[in-house]
């Protein structure tokens, strides 16, 4: 299965990524890549942190949009099971 991912969605996904490793480093040792990076221009700064939050918004909405248990969750039930394989 050989499937096409759009370019905003790697580049969202990155972020994603980006942004969840720089909060471990912060959490793990108060090291905060994209201030060291960024730091003396807080515009560009403050422009990835707002990326990497636009990033994640779209990819929770778009694994919502595809989540499987959601949508048989929602669904309307004749014989009282929770969830149903889809093929």
């Amino acid at each position: 299965m050989n499937k096409k991912i759009h370019p905003a969605c790697s580049i969202g996904f990155v972020l994603l990524i980006i942004g969840g490793l720089n909060l471990g480093l912060v959490g793990l040792f108060d090291f905060d890549v994209i201030n060291a990076l960024f730091g003396k221009v807080p515009l560009i700064e403050r422009l990835v942190y707002v990326m990497i939050g636009l990033s994640a918004v779209g990819i929770i909405i778009e694994v919502l949009s595809r989540c499987r248990i959601c949508e048989n969750h929602t669904e309307k039930h004749t014989d009282n099971t929770f969830y149903h394989a889809r093929a």
